[in-house]
């Protein structure tokens, strides 16, 4: 399982520059999937909140962060991150949110803590681990060891 976590670690590095360009093609080669996609994200962040986030808390989180939640990057270009996916029922709330790169966003993307804990870099994992465990406990922090 760690060959293959950095295996994919390895791909993303090579690949990362190619897929973001293949992403950004695909989004605006096709509107009406991307409008879909993003309603569809509207409704999962209506349906999933629990009234932390009012007007200004993104921004205001976002010009709080200095380094990237995950990697501790100097963040140049902030994104948020679910840390428990919206897709995977995680709420939209500031306990959930972390500020992250976008190298890390892009990597992340919907994975479940547990497949992003085996496909951050090593360097990176206790960090991670404590992110979520300052957020979640050992609910989440405890199923993977670092």
């Amino acid at each position: 399982m760690q060959e293959q976590a950095a295996a994919q670690r390895k791909h993303y590095k090579k690949y990362r520059l190619q897929e973001s360009d293949r992403i950004q093609k695909h989004k605006a080669f096709n509107p009406d999937r991307k409008k879909k996609w993003d309603d569809l994200r509207l409704r999962r962040e209506v349906s999933n909140a629990d009234g932390s986030i009012v007007r200004g808390t993104i921004a205001r989180l976002k010009s709080q962060a200095t380094h990237c939640a995950y990697c501790d990057v100097r963040l140049l270009r902030k994104q948020t991150d679910h840390m428990i996916p919206l897709a995977g029922g995680g709420e939209h709330s500031v306990r959930n949110l972390v500020i992250v790169c976008q190298d890390c966003n892009q990597r992340k993307h919907a994975l479940s803590y547990e497949q992003w804990i085996e496909r951050v870099e090593l360097c990176h994992r206790a960090r991670v681990i404590a992110v979520f465990d300052s957020r979640y406990g050992m609910q989440h922090a405890g199923r993977v060891a670092a």
